[in-house]
């Protein structure tokens, strides 16, 4: 039996792993069956941006969120979650669009926008 090893530090900003349940070789597939699940991601949110947040603000919990999306997604680095918090969100005088993803994240460690889980945001 192969068993795994590794460390789990709750504060790194993601985290991938693949593993395998079962046994099958190459070329030999008759009566072994594998499931296996490469690249799945744990990653913890990054920043929080609430209709009520301040821009102020460092963003890194629900109670100190920051106000607009576009502030966010500026500070963001491959791999971070940004949650919305309830709330409507309008772009700037200058910005015909809410936020603008200004720098790309990386194939394993995407930027993300979305909603805080059991809210809504209106545009």
């Amino acid at each position: 039996m192969v068993v795994g090893e590794g460390k789990f530090n709750p504060q790194d900003p993601y985290i991938n792993f693949s593993f395998s349940i079962g046994h099958a070789e190459v070329g030999d597939v008759e009566g072994k069956q594998e499931t296996r699940i490469d690249n799945f991601s744990y990653s913890t949110p990054a920043y929080y941006v609430s209709a009520t947040g301040n821009d102020k603000n460092d963003g890194l919990t629900e109670k100190i969120a920051l106000a607009n999306p576009q502030v966010a997604l500026d500070k963001s680095k491959p791999g971070d979650i940004i949650l919305l918090m309830n709330g409507s969100y309008a772009g700037s005088a200058n910005q015909d669009a809410v936020a603008n993803f200004t720098h790309s994240g990386l194939p394993a460690a995407w930027i993300t926008l979305k909603n805080y889980p059991g809210h809504n945001i209106g545009i």
